[in-house]
């Protein structure tokens, strides 16, 4: 099989670049030959990805965090279609947060099932408008949400870099709690319109965990066709301060200002500027709308 693994070598702080040589020698033994890339800046991945399956690249390996990955998912479409349908993907976490993995690390009845490991997964695909006030459209594995994750994000990208995923997001997760300002957002989902809520964050989950472990959607599966959507509502600092551990044990959800739907589309919009977060990394401001694309890729695990 003709195969092309993507690394982004400054994921994780250099983690990825660290962490190469020891993986391309395991990849060698697993897939034979391939090819190797190395992204050199922001958005590069997904242009690899794309370019490597239009020249008959089959299987497309991203390694790096969970931006990484995502980058290289948006590849694998062209003009809202696939790029080449029955290619394979595969992920090797190097990154700061790996929520991704997580999610298929603590997902039993995914990893039981599928032909060679190979099962077929649903992503997201959502439209928002950027910093520069274009619309985009976006593919994405794990998580997209809004509000103080956003915000998180943007601490992300200054301080606390080195520490590691858990604790870095930690830490700027407990800043971010003492700054930010809740918002006013209105949301509608294919189960109904919900109407404007004051809310610390909305999360629309494919899988389960964000902010270096958070397991912000406990019930999120990845080939169900559905999102969960969390709505963590008008919580103020002393509660986030004292509800923050139970984000980590998913237990966050019996909490009186959480909501949760299975759903398979929501738009998001406000007359504030909400920031967005896409599986770990600063994206724009709402409006955004969000819809689930059952078994649209084929991953590959090991």
């Amino acid at each position: 099989m003709k195969t092309l693994v993507i690394v982004n070598p400054k994921a994780g702080n250099g983690r990825s670049d660290r962490d190469w040589p020891q993986l391309e020698r395991r990849l060698r033994r697993l897939v034979g030959t391939f090819k190797v890339t190395f992204t050199e800046h922001a958005g590069h991945a997904e242009v690899l990805a794309r370019q490597g399956l239009l020249d008959g690249y089959e299987h497309i390996h991203a390694v790096g965090g969970d931006g990484t990955a995502t980058e290289v998912l948006g590849g694998f479409f062209q003009n809202g279609k696939p790029t080449r349908p029955e290619a394979l993907f595969s992920i090797w976490p190097a990154g700061t947060g790996c929520d991704f993995h997580r999610s298929l690390a603590h997902a039993d009845s995914f990893r039981n099932r599928g032909v060679n490991n190979i099962t077929p997964i649903d992503i997201g695909r959502l439209t928002f408008v950027d910093h520069d006030n274009k619309p985009v459209e976006k593919y994405f594995l794990n998580i997209a949400s809004c509000g103080l994750s956003g915000f998180v994000d943007q601490l992300m990208a200054t301080q606390w870099t080195k520490l590691g995923g858990r604790l870095s997001f930690l830490l700027n997760t407990v800043e971010g709690l003492a700054r930010y300002r809740n918002r006013r957002v209105r949301i509608k989902t294919d189960r109904g319109d919900l109407g404007e809520r004051v809310v610390r964050v909305v999360a629309i989950a494919n899988g389960k965990y964000f902010g270096g472990g958070m397991r912000i959607a406990p019930d999120a599966q990845l080939d169900d066709g559905k999102f969960q959507l969390v709505i963590l509502g008008d919580v103020n600092l002393m509660e986030g301060l004292l509800n923050t551990p139970l984000l980590y044990s998913g237990q966050h959800m019996n909490h009186p200002k959480v909501e949760t739907q299975n759903i398979t589309w929501a738009e998001l919009t406000s007359d504030e500027e909400v920031l967005l977060d896409l599986d770990g990394e600063p994206l724009g401001v709402l409006p955004l709308r969000v819809q689930i694309i059952p078994g649209a890729v084929r991953l590959k695990t090991w």
